[in-house]
Parts: structure tokens; sequence; C-alpha cells
């Protein structure tokens, strides 16, 4: 309701067009969904789901500028990558929040995302990659919102100011409003929100993940995964190992 500011017909309309959508793309059975190209595609696309902030919220974290999209639709295509975004918020909603929320003693119902945009050049911004942005943002504004709490973009640049005036195009004017966008002196900020053992060494952090292979952008760690690594089957067994 909050994500359409408790218009009642608004709200209707909403979730009657989410439940059509869930059965469209078979959403209650995406756990099933084996999106195999995923350690060929974080080669390519460094991101992960990675430990908690100071209020409990899972983080996720991205390296953007590191994305060959081109490359990327040549190991997956749209559609499967859509299915792993489903999948992934999925995953979120039905064990990272609940098991973030044991660990915190309380209700845990959004996360915080880093995106890097070091080096992010104005060459990056194709068609493809404003198609791409499109399907991600959409999936999460349209059946999956106020799941995002605070999105930090990080060492932007002077060319980054173009592609996020398109990537704000994508959004609705609440969830622009929970992005920050900041240059290379972005840790300070980062220090009030993350201890910086639970932040990667490449964001300024300590952590390495050195146990993990592939380190901190394939570890998927946090209380839901505490031994962190993608080879974790998702279930409801998941919550007896948050301590």
């Amino acid at each position: 309701m909050r994500a359409r500011k408790f218009d009642l017909t608004k709200v209707k309309e909403m979730f009657n067009t989410y439940l059509k959508w869930r059965k469209d793309q078979n959403v209650d059975d995406i756990e099933n969904y084996d999106f195999t190209e995923q350690l060929t595609v974080k080669e390519i696309y460094p991101h992960s789901y990675h430990k908690t902030d100071k209020y409990g919220r899972p983080i996720y974290i991205e390296l953007i500028s590191q994305c060959d999209i081109d490359e990327v639709l040549k190991r997956s295509n749209e559609d499967r990558m859509m299915r792993y975004y489903i999948k992934e918020y999925e995953r979120s909603l039905k064990f990272r929040f609940d098991a973030c929320g044991i660990k915190a003693g309380k209700i845990i119902e959004q996360s915080l995302t880093i995106i890097c945009a070091k080096d992010l050049g104005i060459s990056a911004v194709t068609g493809k990659t404003k198609k791409f942005m499109k399907i991600a943002s959409d999936i999460g504004q349209n059946y999956y919102p106020e799941m995002l709490g605070n999105m930090y973009i990080i060492n932007a640049g002077f060319f980054f100011s173009a592609v996020w005036t398109i990537a704000k195009a994508f959004l609705d004017e609440k969830t622009a409003k929970k992005v920050s966008v900041i240059g290379s002196d972005y840790i300070k900020e980062l220090k009030n929100h993350i201890d910086l053992e639970n932040l990667p060494k490449a964001l300024g952090g300590t952590c390495e993940c050195k146990d993990i292979k592939g380190g901190c952008f394939y570890s998927d760690i946090g209380p839901w995964n505490p031994q962190g690594g993608l080879t974790l089957k998702y279930s409801e067994e998941i919550f007896w190992n948050v301590k």
C-alpha cells in the first residue's frame, strides 16, 4: 500500500496485476529455476548480496562499470536474466529478510544497495544498456516495491550524469529519492550505515571473503547463508542456521 500512497483503487489494480504476473512467470516455482550461467555472468558482471548494514538489512553490491552488457547477453539472454532477477527478489522476500530479522531481533523488509560506477564512461550508454536497465528497474518497481531501503551510487564520475539521467527516467519519484549519487569521497557516508568489516575491500571496506571462491562478489554471505558461496539450496531449513 505504501508503494501506491494508500490509494485503495491503485492498490487493488496493482495487486491484481501482480497476481497475474506471478502466474504468467510461474514465480511460485522460481526457486527451481537453474541459472546455469551464473558464474560466467559474474565474471563480467560482478554482483552479490554481501552481509548486512548497521540496521540489519542485507547489502547488495554491484560493479556496474565492469558490466559488459553485450557479453552478458552472449552468455545469457534477456529472458533468463529477468528470471534470475526474479529469483533473487523472491529469495530476499522468503529467506534473506526473515533470516536478517531473526538475527537483528526485529522486522527486516528492505535492503541497502551499493552500485560502484567507477570509470563508467559515456560509451557504456548503449541501446542494449538502456533496455537492460529498464527490465531490471521495472521488475523492482512494479512487482517488488518498497524492498529498496537505500541505494548509494558511488565513485560517480563526470560521465555518470548521462547514465544517471537515463536510469532516473525509469524510476518513480519515491524510488529516485532513495538514491544518493556520491563521488570518490563516499566512504564517510557509507561508514554511517555499514561497518567496514561488512564492506568489500574493493569498495573501501576490509572484507575479502578469502574462504569463498571468487571472493565477496561470489559470496551471497549473510545470516541467510553464514558460510557463504553460491551452492546453498534455499529452503525453510535455512532458518535453523541463523544464530
